[in-house]
């Protein structure tokens, strides 16, 4: 699986979060709690994942535009809301 993300995207996550958006990379596996995002009327298919990286709840957004492509396109710690909700759904 390819991962891309917008260059500019990318560069102010790192300002803002400490985060590069292909990080994400550690996230993708067979581990990693994915929901679609349904919140708006967006014009391609979003995806909500939820998997660690060293031992961290981290949240990432991200789409596929194409096969075998994941656009990153938002890295970020979870929220104490989102770890909550995560461990609740983990442990149904």
């Amino acid at each position: 699986m390819k991962l891309i993300c917008d260059p500019i995207k990318n560069q102010k996550n790192i300002e803002s979060r400490g985060l590069p958006l292909l990080a994400a990379e550690a996230m993708i596996n067979d581990a990693m709690l994915v929901i679609e995002d349904t919140r708006n009327s967006y014009p391609e298919r979003r995806f909500i994942g939820y998997n660690t990286i060293d031992d961290r709840l981290m949240v990432v957004v991200f789409c596929h535009p194409a096969d075998n492509v994941i656009r990153i396109i938002s890295l970020r710690k979870a929220n104490a809301h989102e770890q909550k909700k995560f461990n609740t759904i983990i442990q149904n």
